[in-house]
């Protein structure tokens, strides 16, 4: 090649790089970032709609253990039996049925029923004091 061959060949490339930065090009430039900016929009909504689900699963799993609860402190005596017959190692309910036997004036049954929820390791100063204020009551020192 000779050299007016090679300056028309770098002025051709020039007016390529001029070009590659013209209105058009930058247009769809921005274009190609609107279109970036749907997929962000939708990974928003599906983490929102995820952390909304995270939310709506805890509260239930948080109102069903209240309403567990709930129902234990409300049972009566017959009910609370029928209970630990079902789940007999409950130390939780083996310790509400203990509390209303001792209401009811039957020490020796709640005394029994502590020592089984104190086994199943419901182990706090409450049910210990409990336990022994239901012995000394039955008369079993």
């Amino acid at each position: 090649m000779n050299l007016p061959a090679v300056t028309q060949h770098l002025s051709t490339n020039r007016s390529d790089l001029q070009e590659s930065t013209s209105p058009q090009l930058v247009s769809s430039k921005s274009a190609s970032k609107k279109k970036l900016n749907v997929p962000t929009r939708t990974r928003k909504r599906m983490l929102f709609v995820i952390a909304s689900l995270c939310v709506l699963v805890g509260a239930f799993v948080i109102s069903r253990r209240l309403w567990r609860e709930t129902v234990l402190h409300e049972a009566y005596l017959p009910e609370l039996e029928e209970m630990a017959k079902i789940d007999p190692l409950d130390g939780k309910i083996q310790a509400i049925l203990a509390l209303r036997q001792a209401q009811s004036n039957d020490y020796f049954a709640a005394s029994e029923s502590l020592h089984r929820a104190i086994e199943d390791g419901e182990s706090n100063e409450a049910t210990w004091l409990t336990w022994s204020a239901s012995l000394a009551a039955a008369g079993d020192r």
